[in-house]
């Protein structure tokens, strides 16, 4: 075993004791972990190391921990929330669909994925039951993409950076999306810690903003626009001028680390699929969206997972086909729902954008009136939801978990909103000759 994998066994291990005897938020910081590390297929994780399902052996050891350290959160159980509901609405459409699909074998992995998200969700709702464990989920999933702002920093050569290797991250699109929402987390990280924690934020946003940039990724440039002007826009007023500043800082930090390559390739999103030779302006994504269209008339229950590859030589013109493979994938999530599953696909998609929305202007007036910390992570989920489903217009996210963990962070906010956090400092308000003024008090430690 390599020094690298024996230090990641160790604290692994250490993850898994610390779940048991503290509080389940440590099992599911591990299973972050492992989410970005993907030990089986690093240099460092070959032997002993690549024979283990680490996913599911943290999964595991986090419903154990779940069950020695059983208390009663506040708020709807999980599986009575609507948008869970929806899910398993979806899930059981898809085994609905097996006897008609085209490829009953990806039919039967996408449905395998999406048990894993329900599952993911809720152990999200169950273990970050405080802001302090909210934080530590963040900051879990911050440093996971730090570590692949490290790979970018230390392997990167030129070019476009897509050896990642994350546990289901397949392409540097996806990789990109995600390294996004870490930068919008690591904003309201920066806002809520202490100065360790801010000097732990400061020190890694650079590593993640060159990692982004490396990849080159049109719909994740789009997508971290939207999610920043979500972010500053969600932001509570008392926090505004603070945010302002960060998201200025944060230009200067793009500007600093991108090339005159990088923006060759972001400018083209302004020719709007424009016919240019020797230049990709997504002209043919355009073709290929019209051919969904033509595939979802002639589906309306739908043909399955990954159908559009299988139906795309009888749907799109011979030119925007791949030259070996002679099939062309989707590059659309909401067209890849609707081919895939159809009218219930559509209508799922749909959905989950509506109350992504209403949810949002729901927290933004409950939790600004509450005046506490907790108001300050809404931006951060918001803005990160909102930039997937611009990332959606380009890129089939169908099979993206970070998606699943920000929604189940949205129903954690959903119930700091009706039941506040213990651990969530309130505004305080004194009166002093018929004067009221108001102060947020100072952040305590997290006492577990």
């Amino acid at each position: 075993m390599t020094t690298t994998g024996l230090l990641f066994s160790i604290a692994f291990i250490a993850s898994c004791i610390l779940a048991l005897a503290r509080g389940p938020i440590y099992g599911l910081i591990a299973y972050v972990g492992v989410f970005y590390l993907n030990p089986p297929i690093r240099w460092w994780g070959q032997g002993i190391l690549a024979d283990i399902r680490w996913s599911l052996l943290t999964a595991a050891v986090t419903v154990v921990a779940l069950l020695i350290h059983r208390t009663r959160t506040p708020g709807a159980p999980f599986l009575r929330q609507p948008v869970v509901i929806g899910l398993c609405l979806l899930l059981l459409w898809m085994v609905v669909q097996l006897p008609w699909v085209l490829d009953r074998d990806l039919q039967l992995e996408v449905i395998e994925y999406y048990v894993k998200f329900v599952v993911a969700m809720y152990l999200i709702y169950s273990c970050v039951d405080s802001e302090g464990n909210l934080r530590l989920f963040l900051w879990a999933h911050v440093l996971g993409c730090f570590y692949f702002g490290w790979l970018v920093y230390t392997t990167y050569t030129g070019g476009r950076f897509d050896d990642f290797g994350g546990a289901g991250l397949k392409d540097a699109n996806e990789v990109a999306l995600t390294m996004g929402t870490a930068a919008l987390a690591v904003g309201s990280l920066l806002l809520t810690a202490r100065w360790p924690g801010r000097l732990t934020g400061v020190a890694v946003a650079p590593f993640i903003v060159n990692g982004l940039v490396a990849t080159i990724s049109r719909s994740a440039f789009l997508a971290l626009v939207v999610g920043g002007a979500v972010y500053n826009w969600l932001t509570p007023a008392r926090w505004r001028k603070w945010v302002f500043s960060l998201s200025a800082l944060a230009v200067v930090l793009l500007l600093m680390l991108t090339t005159e390559s990088y923006w060759s390739r972001i400018q083209t999103i302004a020719m709007g699929g424009q016919v240019v030779e020797g230049v990709d302006t997504g002209m043919d994504r355009i073709a290929q969206w019209q051919g969904q269209l033509r595939m979802f008339r002639d589906h309306l229950l739908g043909c399955g997972h990954h159908c559009t590859t299988i139906l795309s030589p009888s749907y799109f013109d011979s030119s925007i086909l791949d030259e070996r493979a002679g099939v062309r994938s989707s590059h659309n999530t909401f067209l890849s729902m609707l081919v895939d599953h159809g009218v219930p696909g559509g209508l799922a998609y749909a959905a989950l954008l509506g109350w992504v929305l209403l949810t949002a202007r729901r927290l933004r007036r409950t939790l600004g009136r509450q005046g506490t910390t907790a108001a300050l992570y809404v931006p951060a989920v918001i803005g990160s939801l909102l930039a997937m489903f611009v990332g959606d217009m380009f890129v089939p996210f169908v099979r993206y978990e970070v998606r699943f963990w920000f929604v189940a962070l949205l129903l954690v906010l959903l119930r700091f909103a009706r039941h506040p956090s213990p651990d969530v400092p309130a505004v305080q308000t004194d009166s002093s000759n018929d004067q009221a003024t108001t102060r947020v008090a100072s952040l305590r430690p997290d006492p577990r």
